[in-house]
């Protein structure tokens, strides 16, 4: 039989700019041979999940290609996907195009449904252990002045201030400046 591609999968721009994937050729989905039979190239898309998942009564761990973070990667409509997108999709649950996917158990490599959830990005940052989740839990600055109603100034950027530090700053800088003016 002599196979003819009725259709490439493509990516749209905004596809491209937010970073869902890559084309992939042979996705099955547009696949057919002269005589008109369907030739897929890729078993169903919950046996291969399946078939590259551990799973154990917590995390359901990902055997297959991982990126270098520790994300899953599986091909999925014409494009390499995070194995845990996939996997909240199969569950039925819908991914709003701005939301994200936290995972619950902190393991990257989990695509356990239940310890999946769907999430704004803002709250993915907050939940994680990076700078902005150290800098929401601070309660002291670095001399040890607290951050209260008081003593906390929001600056234009939206970083906090301590005002006791600010003012310990300014007298410094003043008295500095007023001994080089003499």
């Amino acid at each position: 039989m002599f196979f003819v591609a009725l259709r490439t999968p493509s990516l749209s721009k905004a596809g491209q700019r937010r970073g869902l994937g890559r084309p992939v050729q042979g996705s099955g989905a547009g696949y057919r041979c002269r005589e008109g039979c369907s030739v897929s190239n890729y078993k169903p898309i919950e046996i291969r999940m399946n078939a590259r998942t551990t799973k154990s009564e917590g995390c359901w761990e990902w055997t297959g290609v991982k990126t270098r973070n520790g994300y899953g990667t599986i091909h999925f409509n014409g494009m390499t996907t995070c194995a845990h997108r996939v996997a909240v999709l199969l569950s039925g649950r819908a991914i709003p195009p701005d939301m994200e996917i936290d995972h619950l158990c902190r393991n990257r490599g989990c695509v356990n449904p239940d310890h999946l959830e769907v999430v704004t990005r803002q709250v993915n940052i907050l939940r994680g252990f990076g700078r902005a989740w150290q800098l929401k839990n601070l309660t002291h600055c670095q001399r040890g002045h607290a951050f209260d109603s008081l003593n906390t100034r929001i600056t234009v950027s939206g970083d906090r201030s301590c005002r006791a530090c600010t003012r310990i700053w300014n007298r410094a800088y003043y008295a500095k400046r007023k001994e080089r003016t003499k």
